[in-house]
């Protein structure tokens, strides 16, 4: 069966609610504080490698698609992996319209109606079921005019959700996540850039 933003899986629909509630409450089981629950700080890490691919392609707006509570786009004075202090986000990817979207976040909940030079999901699509991948893709791409980045982590995480699963529900190696952008990026023509996480620390990128 197909699935698509209209009709999506039974299962996309259960894990929308529970990290709605995830991000509402938190986990008071583990003693995880709603403000800290996927709070979107993590995509500093990423940063850099972003930078030059917004200066390179000339970008001026950028989507972060899947973006958490969008805690690095608050935070002032954000130091990078580099050991480099930066203002904050937009002010060092030098980017006027920054968009942010998350289906579980209330403030970020409503799908924008327009595109954007660049789109980016950084340590998401691992987290969405496999049955609904190729219409999020796709939809990712649909967002962007220029170019698309996305960031997959093909290891267990360390959070499991509170139905037992592991929180990366989605684990495939790095071919079949190429294999599926590349079938997807073809309809769109749109270049893609794609880094595996193979740990914490570890990234390959592919781009097409």
């Amino acid at each position: 069966m197909t699935f698509s933003r209209l009709k999506p899986s039974e299962d996309y629909l259960k894990l929308l609610e529970l990290y709605s509630t995830l991000h509402e409450i938190g986990d008071p089981a583990k003693g995880v504080k709603p403000e800290d629950m996927f709070d979107g700080r993590s995509l500093p890490q990423h940063a850099e490698m972003i930078r030059n691919f917004i200066q390179q392609s000339g970008s001026s707006s950028l989507l972060d698609y899947g973006c958490g509570k969008a805690g690095a786009y608050h935070a002032n004075n954000i130091v990078l992996p580099n050991g480099a202090q930066i203002p904050g986000m937009k002010e060092y990817w030098n980017i006027g319209d920054i968009g942010l979207y998350d289906p579980a976040v209330n403030s970020y909940k409503l799908l924008p109606h327009k595109t954007f030079d660049a789109v980016i999901a950084t340590d998401v699509l691992e987290h969405c079921p496999e049955t609904d991948l190729e219409w999020i893709i796709s939809e990712i791409f649909s967002l962007s005019k220029i170019f698309v980045f996305c960031t997959i982590a093909l290891y267990p995480a360390q959070k499991k959700l509170p139905d037992g699963r592991n929180a990366h529900i989605t684990l495939k190696t790095a071919g079949w996540w190429v294999d599926l952008f590349e079938k997807i990026s073809k309809k769109h023509n749109r270049q893609y850039i794609l880094g595996t996480m193979y740990d914490s620390e570890k990234m390959t990128i592919i781009q097409n």
